[in-house]
């Protein structure tokens, strides 16, 4: 049996391709694959809240039959979320659809400054995004937050890679990302700008010392060579570019032009922030990043004094975003999505210090030194959150105190012994513990939060809350209409609650009208309003009652978001 030249070299090449494949991309792939899990499993798990409700809206009037001018609350997401609903439908996974896929590609970004990360800083970096509470409850929210925080961070890898290698597809790449960027939320431009000027310090003092260290180029080049001189002929290609993906994101594909206007709004409605606080204290956004990122409330000192301290010019630059996005924070008193901001270069600076201590010669003490830390500190936590449940009704009980204190003992004296054989291994060991189980209880969190606590306003994250009685009441409302009609969207129904969410799950209903009274001569097969609306029926009605937010403490009296 003959073979053609053709097919022997699309086999060796086939072969050559997968030979290329290292251990770092398998876990690099699964990596991906757990950050899908979490952002696209049940993305209805929980209802729509009035904000994300008020955005789905929007997208469903649009396609309504004669439908006029709607309010767009993010433009890019609106572009998007409508030409995806004509392909799925409308429903709530589909709703958070758009946001889930830039949450995603978010956490693959990384792989594109593997050359200043390094491998290892790569694969942390990535795995510490990918299993962020906050970044994840964003990918999993109706609205343009998650489109922001990609682009940004694509403006930022575009911006170092042009600098590295002055290829026009990375300033075309810039382009694009500001371009979408600018039609995607408020939070594009708290980073924009924080980036921005921690871009020009730090082109300024790398371009000081550049000249200072001309005479050592030979060392300095790899880390401080920056090449940011594009041609006109590059620069026209770059502003053209941007503007064709702001116009198409801002105006869904030249389709809904009066978009653009609502991506003139984003402006003032950022510099509003300067002013609102929004019910929102200044400690909140600080208080929600302590309470949801501790990996980086933790490791974040360390990140900044190791890596600066090796004087790495991107730890450098991610030092002057951090600290812009904290003085931002100060400045827009109460706006929780700036606390999310904040794992952005947080994260990557988190990345260059595993790089640092992990990036080493691994021997067998490094495994087993780090495998006895998880089980000591599991021992730890575990007995802790014992003595803690009996303390109150049994504080002679000290037996959990003691098997804590042995795990304790246990390992110090392992880190001791092990420090006189091998320090590296000492370092690498007690940092992949700390790690390891930072991260399994971050992923705790994060699955929670989007998947359970998300609509809970106990949760320092959550403003409002939708409860399960929303969509119930709408389920009942489709099938009271079925039985009296015959369709799930005939019910003459009044609705006198102002509830976006309600809305949301009533919107198929044809024969709904709102207002804030009961006419003196309604006429309607049901009629939805607060519980503590005084109005009579004849004595023929019946009711029943349907919690439609969650509050963080009962009241004592009817609730008024019940109806």
């Amino acid at each position: 049996m003959e073979i053609s030249d053709f097919q022997v070299k699309e086999t060796a090449s086939k072969m050559g391709w997968l030979e290329q494949l290292t251990i770092a991309d398998a876990v690099f792939g699964l990596i991906v694959l757990a950050a899908g899990i979490i952002r696209f499993s049940n993305l209805d798990a929980l209802p729509l809240s009035d904000g994300e409700a008020e955005t789905a809206l929007a997208v469903w009037r649009f396609w309504q039959p004669g439908a006029a001018q709607v309010a767009v609350v993010s433009p890019a997401y609106f572009s998007f979320t409508a030409v995806l609903t004509q392909i799925l439908g409308f429903s709530d996974t589909v709703m958070r659809l758009v946001p889930a896929v830039f949450g995603l590609g978010l956490v693959i970004l990384p792989r594109l400054l593997q050359q200043r990360l390094g491998v290892i800083g790569v694969l942390a970096a990535s795995l510490l995004l990918a299993v962020s509470p906050l970044l994840v409850i964003t990918s999993r929210t109706t609205g343009g937050q998650s489109i922001a925080l990609f682009t940004v961070l694509l403006t930022a890898v575009a911006l170092i890679r042009y600098g590295e290698t002055a290829a026009p597809r990375w300033l075309y790449t810039l382009a694009a990302a500001v371009g979408l960027g600018l039609t995607s939320d408020t939070l594009f431009y708290s980073s924009l700008i924080t980036l921005g000027l921690a871009w020009i310090l730090f082109y300024k003092i790398i371009k000081r010392q550049r000249s200072q260290k001309e005479d050592k180029e030979e060392n300095s080049a790899p880390s401080a060579s920056l090449r940011f001189n594009p041609s006109s002929q590059e620069k026209r290609t770059a502003v053209l570019i941007g503007v064709v993906v702001f116009v198409l994101s801002g105006s869904m594909f030249l389709w809904y032009l009066p978009g653009l206007g609502d991506v003139a709004r984003l402006l003032g409605d950022w510099l509003a922030l300067f002013g609102a606080m929004d019910g929102r204290t200044l400690a909140d956004p600080f208080l929600a990043f302590m309470r949801y990122e501790p990996v980086l409330l933790i490791f974040g000192v360390a990140a900044v004094i190791g890596t600066v301290w090796r004087g790495r010019p991107l730890a450098s630059l991610l030092l002057y975003w951090l600290a812009g996005i904290f003085l931002l924070m100060l400045l827009q008193q109460g706006v929780m999505a700036n606390a999310a901001l904040l794992a952005l270069p947080g994260y990557l600076l988190i990345g260059l210090l595993a790089q640092v201590v992990l990036g080493g010669t691994w021997t067998k003490y490094t495994g087993l030194l780090a495998l006895s830390l998880i089980l000591a500190l599991a021992v730890i936590v575990v007995n802790f959150a014992r003595y803690l449940r009996v303390v109150a009704y049994q504080p002679q009980d000290l037996q959990y105190v003691f098997v804590m204190m042995m795990a304790f003992f246990i390992a110090l004296a392992s880190i001791y012994l092990l420090s006189a054989y091998d320090v590296t291994a000492v370092s690498q060991g007690i940092f992949l513990a700390f790690l390891t189980v930072l991260l399994v209880a971050q992923w705790s969190q994060s699955w929670q939060l989007s998947h359970s606590y998300g609509n809970d306003p106990r949760e320092r994250w959550v403003t409002a809350g939708t409860s399960e009685g929303a969509r119930l009441l709408g389920q009942t409302a489709r099938e009271i209409s079925y039985q009296l009609s015959g369709a799930d969207n005939q019910l003459r129904l009044l609705n006198t609650v102002e509830s976006p969410a309600l809305a949301w799950y009533l919107r198929q209903m044809r024969q709904m009208d709102t207002g804030l009274s009961i006419p003196a001569a309604a006429d309607y097969d049901a009629i939805i309003t607060p519980a503590d609306a005084q109005f009579s029926l004849d004595n023929a009605s019946t009711g029943s009652e349907f919690n439609i937010r969650n509050q963080g403490i009962i009241p004592a009296a009817p609730n008024p978001d019940t109806a």
